[in-house]
């Protein structure tokens, strides 16, 4: 184990590792509470399906120049200026094509998002249904954030564990 110099002031370190814990531990909430969304939590918006296009974004990493791709499905029905969006992070996504053919076939769809969302003008996507088909079913929406939720909450538990140990060294290596 590494040792830090005693004269040395280190506690700007250990708040800084406590904040990013704490930073973490909110960020898995909020995405735990998005993973947790049942279908009493979903508002149903119906309309004609105005337009669907499907855009393909670019980023380069600053680090390593390489480039990146995500897929934007943006879905517009009539008489609603909302824009509603899915994000697939793969340059061509056949999920996105099939519900687009699916909305092109339906003419008519349902979009179900969180009733707290309902003043957004683009809110995220949770269930999708087009000419009596469910072209994105909601467990499909929620298993893509329940991993990131865990990360983030164990990534919080493992710098606490950290700001302990740096803080209070004596107290840890007795519990832990």
């Amino acid at each position: 184990m590494f040792k830090i110099p005693p004269e040395r002031n280190t506690s700007r370190l250990h708040f800084m590792v406590l904040f990013i814990a704490v930073i973490l531990f909110i960020l898995s909430i909020k995405i735990f509470r998005t993973a947790f969304t049942s279908e009493s939590d979903l508002t149903a918006i119906s309309g004609k399906v105005f337009s669907t296009d499907i855009y393909i974004k670019s980023s380069k990493s600053f680090k390593t120049r390489q480039t990146y791709y995500s897929s934007n499905l943006i879905v517009t029905l009539s008489g609603n200026n909302r824009l509603f969006k899915i994000k697939e992070p793969e340059k061509y996504s056949e999920k996105l094509q099939k519900i687009k053919s699916g909305l092109k076939k339906g003419n008519f769809a349902t979009i179900y998002i969180k009733e707290k969302d309902i003043i957004e003008t683009s809110p995220k996507i949770y269930r999708i249904d087009a000419a009596n088909k469910n072209l994105l079913s909601l467990e499909d929406t929620k298993s893509e954030d329940i991993y990131i939720a865990m990360f983030s909450m164990l990534a919080g538990i493992a710098l606490l564990v950290v700001f302990l140990y740096l803080r209070y060294p004596d107290f840890t290596k007795k519990y832990i």
